[in-house]
Formats: C-alpha cells, sequence, structure tokens
C-alpha cells in the first residue's frame, strides 16, 4: 500500500495489491485494486511493457484472476472517474497535517 501512497498510478503496485488482498481473502478490496489497474491502463498512465515484465513470474489461477476478472471491465468514462477520484480525494498525510493545524 505505501507503493501506491507514493505514486498512485504505478499499475504494477495495483496489480500487486489486488494479488495480496485476494490472497488474504478481501475479495472486494482485491476487485477494487483490479478496478484501479485496469482504469489506470485504459487511460495509457503506465508503460505497458513495464507492466508486463514485473507480472511475467505471476502464474496459474493467480494471472487468470489478473487477467479475466470481470473487475477489469471498465469504460473510458469509469476510468477517468476512478482516476480523478483518487488524484483529487485528500491523502491520509494531508489529512493529519489539516487535523494538528491549530484553529484561530
Amino acid at each position: 500500500r505505501a507503493a501506491i501512497d507514493r505514486d498512485a498510478d504505478d499499475v504494477r503496485s495495483w496489480y500487486f495489491l489486488a494479488l495480496a488482498a485476494r490472497s488474504a481473502g478481501d475479495v472486494e478490496a482485491a476487485n477494487n485494486a483490479l478496478r484501479q489497474a485496469a482504469a489506470s491502463e485504459l487511460l495509457g498512465l503506465c508503460d505497458s511493457a513495464q507492466v508486463r515484465l514485473a507480472l511475467e513470474r505471476i502464474q496459474g489461477e493467480p494471472r487468470q484472476f489478473l487477467r479475466e476478472s470481470p473487475a477489469r471491465q471498465i469504460d473510458v468514462a469509469a476510468a477517468r472517474n476512478l482516476v480523478a477520484a483518487r488524484r483529487f480525494a485528500p491523502s491520509a498525510d494531508s489529512a493529519k497535517s489539516v487535523a494538528k493545524t491549530p484553529s484561530k
């Protein structure tokens, strides 16, 4: 999750988060992360060659999940909305700094 906090457009991190969440049994979080990855890929926010290289060791059922999950079915408008929401959502760090700011 820390990698995504540093760079929310890093598709590889979203894919690995999806796999980790699925492995932990959190199907909803896995599907959400996979949707984020699919949205970024659809909008061309990544280098496809780097993504393929990062995922090439993932084989079998986990790879099938990444490739065939219904969570990957996303249109351009929905992809834009997802990416915009994560880019303009306040981060945990900014929320902490706002909470520490003394009110006048």
